[in-house]
């Protein structure tokens, strides 16, 4: 699976197999998509504009756009073999969390440690924006905190 960023703040959830998205999820104020990054730990997927990371679910059952009323209960997300089909938040695209700073974002990584230098299953996000400083925000339904 992929994702997509638009400049109109619209994020695109394909299957490799389709040129239809299972899943588009719109952000709400509208700038462009800089950083889109899959989050294998909880089954989520984490979006940013400028002014926010929106947190949300990867995983569950999506209506076939070719098949109308027909459930796709077969897709995982992408995440292996996990059998919580219904991921954190229920429904694909459902919210799990937003993360707002005090500044404009311009990238964001999830920030792991020696166990897990990808930060795949850590719920510490490093933001990086218009100011000097690096704003961090810890999500602990993403995982725990690196042990630094």
């Amino acid at each position: 699976h992929m994702c997509a960023g638009t400049r109109g703040g619209n994020v695109a959830l394909y299957d490799m197999r389709s040129s239809k998205p299972l899943f588009i999820k719109e952000h709400q104020y509208g700038l462009p998509i800089h950083t889109v990054q899959f989050h294998a730990g909880s089954g989520t997927i984490l979006s940013s504009d400028p002014k926010l990371v929106k947190i949300w679910n990867a995983k569950g059952s999506v209506t076939s756009s070719s098949s109308a009323g027909q459930r796709r209960d077969d897709w995982n997300g992408g995440f292996g073999d996990s059998t919580d089909s219904e991921g954190l938040g229920g429904a694909i695209g459902s919210i799990v969390a937003n993360v707002e700073g005090t500044a404009d974002f311009t990238h964001f990584i999830t920030s792991g440690d020696s166990r897990d230098p990808s930060g795949q299953n850590s719920g510490l996000l490093l933001c990086t924006g218009e100011q000097s400083k690096v704003q961090s925000f810890y999500c602990p339904i993403l995982g725990a905190a690196p042990q630094w």
